[in-house]
């Protein structure tokens, strides 16, 4: 895990933790109108452009992920907080196998259990071993700027990878659910039908025509 500058942010000679740090970057991604970057991540290399990838994401700019790209992870805070948008990004397009070489070179950092969320799923769609992971800490979620239905979406499948029960899942927790039935032998499988149902909404991608490459619709 990687540590945060301990610099005085205040102006009267208080020394912010770490967990402020990351409250008041996710204050400034959430302030959209302000057209200044003054948190310490934003003034770290490449987190003007993290911070602004991440505020376009909130605006549902598809530009983000094409600046995400662009970041080249010279600081390791910032590398982070850029690959769990990135991932997400390409969670939501279905491009899961990019996610794989996203976090190929991950140095483990203060959202550890969010990534492996990400690696885990990879891992079950296409039958590899599972890391060991953790729930993830409300407060760590907390401290990311998500979407709301983005933050759901992480903790449902964080839970389902956990063994935890979930509800309005959409077809990216259905396609994990899916394939858990699916290993475990069960003919009985709800989620197929569920999912099949979701199929038109699915984006189109290589993985699209290969992971549902049987279903009939």
């Amino acid at each position: 895990m990687f540590e945060l500058g301990g610099h005085d942010r205040t102006g009267r000679g208080k020394r912010l933790s770490k967990d402020e740090f990351y409250e008041e970057w996710k204050e400034e991604v959430l302030d959209e109108k302000s057209l200044f970057y003054n948190s310490y991540i934003a003034s770290l290399p490449e987190g003007r452009i993290l911070t602004r990838a991440w505020r376009l994401y909130r605006n549902n700019n598809e530009n983000s992920i094409v600046i995400l790209q662009n970041v080249e992870g010279s600081n390791e805070i910032v590398e982070e907080l850029k690959q769990i948008l990135i991932c997400l990004l390409y969670l939501k397009n279905f491009r899961i196998n990019i996610i794989a070489d996203e976090l190929d070179k991950y140095v483990e950092g203060n959202f550890t259990d969010i990534i492996n969320t990400y690696k885990n799923y990879h891992s079950i769609i296409y039958d590899k071993e599972v890391i060991l992971s953790h729930l993830i800490e409300e407060k760590k979620l907390n401290f990311i700027p998500f979407l709301e239905e983005d933050k759901k979406m992480i903790r449902n499948l964080n839970y389902i990878i956990h063994d935890k029960k979930t509800d309005n899942n959409s077809w990216i927790e259905l396609l994990l659910l899916n394939k858990i039935e699916i290993k475990k032998g069960n003919k009985d499988n709800v989620y197929e039908e569920q999912l099949k149902k979701l199929y038109k909404y699915i984006p189109i991608s290589p993985e699209k025509g290969e992971i549902l490459k049987d279903f009939n619709i």
